[in-house]
C-alpha cells in the first residue's frame, strides 16, 4: 500500500545468506566466546540450527532466549554467551557500509551486550576508569592499556593514520598486515571496560571484509583465544613484544595460510620455533 504522497515506497529486505555461510557465521560466534571463558547452552546451538535451515530469524531467537533467561530455572551461566553469539551472528549476517569511527565501536558493543543482566558493565560507551589485566602468557603482568582520559584522542590519531594509507600501493599481504596492525592499535586501546576483545573482532571481520579480503571463519571458531594472546604479546612491553604471532594468525585469516597454532606457545618464557 502507498503512503499518500509516496510514489516510490520503502520496501523490506531479506538477506538471503546460504547455509554454509549462516553455518560459519554461528560458529564463528560461539567460537568468540571463549575469549573470556564462556560457552553457548546446547539450547542456542539447537536454536541455531533452525536459524540455519530457515526455519527461524534471529529476532525469534533473541525472544525465545529472553523468555527462556527470564524464568526462574533457566541456568544464568551460558545467558551471556547465548545472548552475544546471536547477536554477533546477527550484525556480521547484514551488510553494511564499513565505518571507521567511535561510533561504529560503540554501536557494535551495544548491540552485542544491551540487555543482559549477567554483563555488569557500561554498554556501548567507553570506560571512565583506567584497567590492567594479568596475563598468563605475560607471566602475570599486563598490558598497558590507553588512560580513559585519553581514549578519544588515542582514536583520532590511529583513525587518522589508517586513513592515510594508500592499500592500492601494498601486496595483499602488505595490506593484510597492516590493516591487523591497526586493529591491534585499536584493541590495545582497549575503550571497553569488557567485552573489549570480541567488539575488535566483528570490527576486524568488517574492516577487512571492506577490504576485499575473503575470512576464514574457522580461525574465530577454533583460535578466537589465541587471537587474544597474540594482541597480549603485540601490544606488551617491548623485551616481549613479538608479532609474529599476530602475523602467522592474519595470514591464516585472509591469506590462505596454514600455520599450526595449536602447536605455538605465547608464553614469553617459551622459545618460538618459526621454521
Amino acid at each position: 500500500m502507498l503512503v499518500f504522497g509516496e510514489d516510490r515506497p520503502y520496501e523490506e529486505v531479506e538477506y538471503n545468506n546460504t547455509k554454509e555461510y549462516k553455518k560459519e557465521l554461528w560458529k564463528a560466534s560461539f567460537g568468540l566466546q571463549k575469549i573470556d571463558g564462556l560457552t553457548p547452552s546446547e539450547y542456542l546451538v539447537e536454536l541455531s540450527k533452525e536459524e540455519i535451515e530457515g526455519k527461524k530469524t534471529y529476532s525469534e531467537i533473541k525472544e525465545d532466549l529472553d523468555k527462556y533467561y527470564s524464568s526462574a530455572e533457566a541456568d544464568k551461566e551460558n545467558e551471556e554467551a547465548d545472548k552475544v553469539s546471536v547477536r554477533i551472528a546477527e550484525w556480521l549476517s547484514q551488510p553494511r557500509p564499513f565505518e571507521m569511527s567511535t561510533r561504529r565501536l560503540k554501536q557494535i558493543h551495544a548491540h552485542l551486550f544491551s540487555g543482559i543482566n549477567t554483563f555488569q558493565f557500561p554498554v556501548g560507551r567507553f570506560r571512565d576508569v583506567n584497567i590492567s589485566k594479568s596475563e598468563p602468557v605475560l607471566n602475570g603482568a599486563s598490558v598497558f592499556y590507553e588512560s580513559w582520559n585519553m581514549l578519544d584522542a588515542a582514536f583520532e590519531i590511529d583513525f587518522e593514520e589508517e586513513s592515510k594509507k594508500d592499500y592500492s600501493l601494498l601486496t595483499q599481504e602488505e595490506k593484510a598486515k597492516s590493516a591487523m596492525a591497526f586493529i591491534s592499535n585499536l584493541w590495545q586501546i582497549h575503550p571497553f571496560r569488557e567485552g573489549n576483545t570480541r567488539t575488535s573482532a566483528v570490527f576486524a571481520i568488517e574492516y577487512f571484509r571492506d577490504l576485499g579480503f575473503d575470512i576464514d571463519n574457522t580461525m574465530f571458531e577454533k583460535h578466537s583465544r589465541y587471537f587474544r594472546d597474540a594482541l597480549v604479546r603485540d601490544n606488551c612491553l617491548k623485551k616481549w613484544q613479538d608479532p609474529y604471532f599476530l602475523d602467522c594468525f592474519t595470514e591464516n585469516l585472509v591469506l590462505g595460510g596454514n600455520h599450526d597454532l595449536e602447536k605455538l606457545n605465547l608464553n614469553i618464557d617459551t622459545e618460538v620455533d618459526r621454521g
